[in-house]
């Protein structure tokens, strides 16, 4: 029986992988091991690890726990100063920073290269999965290199879906640089070594000529495109959400406002994606004050507020706090424009809402006649004057469900997206 070893450092980690776990451990096809580093956040997991725990006596092992004392010194300080670093394109007095941070970075990566041959020597793994985006990690890249080096597979599973169909889906920097900035920059950017591949990316359908060759993945060079494995999302599944409900998540039922007004959620994304500011904190504006709404907002999970101030959300409810899950059984009406959390509304049979004023990408939803476009926020308002009855028949469930079965599932059934997820991961 094979060895999986699944490393986990977030809550989109957990609850993307955590659908596979189950079944494999289910149906007895392959020993887990679940390792998560010190810089993980997984607070907000408690639920689904509980879960992996009461049900399959599955726990996490701290991967980096038996690291060298010196070489954890080390890394604080490196990741301290990388934290400064981060802040150099505003702060030019902190460009020093940026630049020692690029000198240091080829010992961080042949001290961890050093830490983590040892650890793997102890671990015994068929296959070792990531996160994708994890590879470019200190960490992430040493794991690929080690793999590569003594024959273990080494992937990236998926840790959401890419709804956009343009390639342009980050807004291009408007900031302007001094030359010697410039110069700085254009020195730190050379010295950057060449990024490492997992062996095979396990993604949603349609990926690979959409997120992985948009902007969002600039350094990924088309040539390793082979590599991305386009199956499904097991995470967004009818049969996983069902059993997700009933046996993993524990959170109380969500209720807000007026029983008789339309309960209406809006799930916020970066506004790096092409989102208009404007146009968006005029929209929570308007729907904070109608009357025949309850208005509640969802800022992204990993984003938060970042670049919105709270103040913005004028009146709105801020949700930031309540899961996903819970608020997707509340509404009466979704409005989403950069979050796959739309395959969750859709599989709890809530109307969907584009609003294409907030943003300039396209996405699957729109162009697979799968929700209701409102083209201005009069457009908008208008959709919301109507009963909650209407908005639900001003959807075309025929495409919606087409829609499901070809993104989530990929065309076929549960059994079939999960066999073909497995057999991805442990065949050569």
């Amino acid at each position: 029986m094979k060895n999986i070893t699944i490393f986990i450092d977030s809550y989109n980690d957990v609850d993307h992988i955590l659908p596979f776990i189950d079944y494999v451990l289910l149906n007895q096809k392959a020993n887990i091991f679940l390792y998560t580093t010190k810089i993980n956040n997984l607070s907000s997991c408690k639920d689904h690890l509980y879960y992996l725990k009461n049900t399959y006596g599955l726990t996490t092992i701290n991967y980096d726990q038996n690291f060298s004392r010196k070489y954890s010194m080390f890394m604080n300080m490196y990741l301290k100063l990388s934290d400064f670093s981060h802040k150099a394109k505003q702060n030019s007095s902190l460009l020093p920073f940026l630049m020692l941070l690029t000198w240091l970075r080829p010992i961080a990566a042949y001290l961890t290269q050093q830490e983590v041959n040892k650890a793997q020597k102890d671990i015994c793994s068929s296959v070792i999965m990531m996160d994708f985006g994890k590879e470019l990690s200190l960490n992430g890249t040493a794991i690929v290199k080690y793999g590569q080096k003594n024959n273990v597979t080494v992937l990236g599973y998926l840790h959401g879906f890419g709804i956009y169909t343009n390639l342009d889906t980050l807004e291009k920097d408007r900031s302007v640089l001094s030359p010697i900035k410039t110069f700085i920059l254009k020195i730190v950017k050379l010295s950057r070594v060449d990024r490492v591949y997992f062996d095979r990316y396990l993604v949603g359908v349609d990926q690979r000529n959409t997120l992985y060759s948009s902007s969002q993945m600039a350094n990924f060079n088309k040539q390793y495109l082979y590599k991305v494995l386009e199956i499904g999302v097991p995470r967004f599944t009818y049969e996983w959400i069902n059993k997700y409900k009933k046996h993993v998540v524990h959170s109380n039922r969500f209720t807000y406002g007026d029983n008789d007004r339309i309960n209406v959620v809006l799930f916020m994304s970066h506004p790096q994606y092409n989102v208009n500011l404007d146009q968006l904190i005029a929209t929570i504006d308007k729907l904070s004050s109608c009357n025949n709404i309850n208005f509640v907002c969802k800022p992204h999970t990993r984003n938060g507020l970042d670049r919105i101030k709270s103040e913005w959300l004028n009146g709105g409810y801020d949700a930031s706090k309540i899961n996903s899950l819970s608020l997707s059984s509340w509404a009466d009406v979704g409005i989403v424009y950069g979050s796959s959390i739309a395959f969750q509304l859709l599989q709890d049979k809530v109307p969907l809402i584009m609003p294409k004023y907030i943003h300039t990408n396209t996405t699957i939803f729109e162009e697979n006649d799968a929700c209701i476009l409102a083209n201005n926020l009069n457009d908008l308002m208008d959709i919301l004057s109507h009963s909650k009855e209407d908005v639900f028949d001003m959807v075309d469930h025929k495409s919606i469900n087409n829609l499901i079965k070809h993104y989530v599932y990929g065309d076929t059934n549960y059994n079939g997206l999960m066999s073909n997820f497995y057999h991805s991961v442990v065949d050569k």
